[in-house]
């Protein structure tokens, strides 16, 4: 699903991005509208130009619904990941919730422009505040 508005000054989607995607065997393109700033005339007649566009997946399904337009739905298969048919880890990276200098009996939100300061030498960081330090005046929060 592209989501793009008519006479954008991105010019998206571009027709080389289009042509990408089918080639990449994508079976239809919903866009929420023509956008690339006029008409588009290379969004292939198995592509959908339709507004609100919703995608529903229920747990452990093996098909997604799409539906759009005055009730219009299409239901597509979940293919199988390549590789062995195991579905790869997901992998969610989170930043760090504290930082703190060593040298320093406070602690700080990661976000703090104070912690730009302080060397990396120095620098720690945590989800949890030390038990040895006391809250600086940027922290939000305290656990």
């Amino acid at each position: 699903m592209i989501s793009t508005g008519d006479g954008n000054s991105y010019f998206h989607p571009t027709e080389d991005c289009l042509n990408r995607l089918h080639e990449a065997d994508l079976k239809r393109v919903y866009l929420t509208e023509k956008g690339n700033g006029k008409d588009v005339t290379f969004v292939t007649p198995i592509d959908v130009v339709a507004g609100d566009i919703s995608i529903e997946v229920a747990p452990k399904a093996k098909t997604y619904t799409v539906s759009y337009g005055n009730g219009a739905s299409d239901t597509w298969p979940i293919k199988a990941p390549t590789g062995g048919g195991k579905a790869a880890a997901m992998t969610v990276v989170t930043s760090p919730k504290y930082a703190w200098s060593i040298k320093s009996q406070y602690y700080h939100d990661a976000d703090c422009p104070a912690v730009k300061r302080i060397s990396k030498a120095n620098l720690q960081t945590g989800d949890t505040p030390p038990p040895n330090k006391k809250p600086s005046s940027c922290v939000k929060e305290t656990h």
